[in-house]
C-alpha cells in the first residue's frame, strides 16, 4: 500500500520530500548541538545575575552564530 501512494508522486516531488527531511535532521542536530552550549536554565540564570543580561545575550547571540541553522 505505501508503495503505490510513492508511485503517485514524481521523482521531483519524492527528492523535494527528502531534501526537506534532511533539512530537518540537519537543524535538529543544530538545536541539540545549542541546548547543550546554553547550559541549563539555572546556569543561564546565574550567569544574568552575576554578568548581566547583556553578557548573556551576547554569549547566546554567539552560539547562535557559530551554529546557525539552514
Amino acid at each position: 500500500y505505501p508503495a503505490k501512494i510513492f508511485s503517485l508522486w514524481s521523482k521531483a516531488e519524492l527528492n523535494a520530500v527528502e531534501d526537506e527531511a534532511n533539512k530537518l535532521e540537519r537543524n535538529n542536530i543544530v538545536i541539540a548541538t545549542r541546548k547543550s552550549l546554553y547550559g541549563s536554565w539555572e546556569s543561564q540564570l546565574e550567569e544574568i545575575n552575576e554578568q548581566g543580561i547583556d553578557a548573556w545575550k551576547s554569549r547566546i547571540a554567539q552560539i547562535k552564530s557559530d551554529n546557525p541553522k539552514e
